[in-house]
């Protein structure tokens, strides 16, 4: 077989970077949707559970019949609710505005998608004082290595260099199962990983 083309090399090049540019911007739109979504599922039922609106074993209750009257779903198990309530309560602290008065007001519609916001991460919703944090790569990682990093550490600035190593590297949420390494988190941390980019990445997202 003929050596291709020096010029045809370079034509396979440029289309291999916008198609591999178009799939981590469509990834990462997958990614964040799904992010939005379980962290809006996870202040809902972190409202209801912890202030005592619901009785014991409702979580269950729940995710049992929404699989009745969803057939097929997945990821709504009531392990996987509570981890979405986990991950609300975490992140709450550090990435949110505080709501407006018109976020509160108490309205008599039916429309019960107004119980729950799914445009959390969007850019007008997220706090001005989350700097530190890198919305890039936030939302370049799968809800399950969200999970496995907050499984490891609470500390946010260890959590945002997991964050950022795991997008960097790519790792599996298999190898976040390894045990912490202290060493390495000293000596790669820098102020400026967790800075917020809005700008376009090369890097591919982070699946399950």
């Amino acid at each position: 077989m003929n050596a291709l083309p020096q010029i045809y090399k370079d034509a396979v090049k440029i289309i291999k970077q916008a198609i591999l540019e178009s799939q981590y911007r469509s990834a990462k739109m997958i990614s964040g949707e799904q992010l939005s979504l379980y962290y809006g599922i996870g202040s809902y039922v972190s409202d209801h559970s912890r202030q005592e609106k619901w009785g014991s074993g409702a979580i269950e209750a729940i995710s049992e019949q929404l699989k009745k009257e969803l057939p097929g779903l997945h990821g709504f198990s009531a392990e996987s609710i509570k981890k979405m309530r986990q991950f609300y309560e975490f992140w709450s602290q550090f990435i949110n505005r505080s709501p407006a008065a018109t976020d509160l007001q108490v309205t008599d519609t039916k429309d019960v998608s107004s119980y729950i916001q799914v445009n959390s991460f969007a850019l007008q919703n997220w706090s001005p004082m989350a700097t530190e944090i890198n919305r890039d790569d936030f939302l370049g990682i799968s809800f399950s290595h969200h999970m496995e990093i907050l499984n490891k550490t609470k500390d946010i600035e260890i959590v945002l260099f997991y964050i950022h190593e795991t997008v960097m590297h790519r790792w599996d949420k298999y190898t976040l199962r390894g045990p912490r390494d202290p060493e390495r988190y000293s000596r790669q941390l820098r102020p400026d990983h967790f800075l917020i980019q809005t700008g376009p990445s090369s890097r591919q997202d982070v699946q399950r």
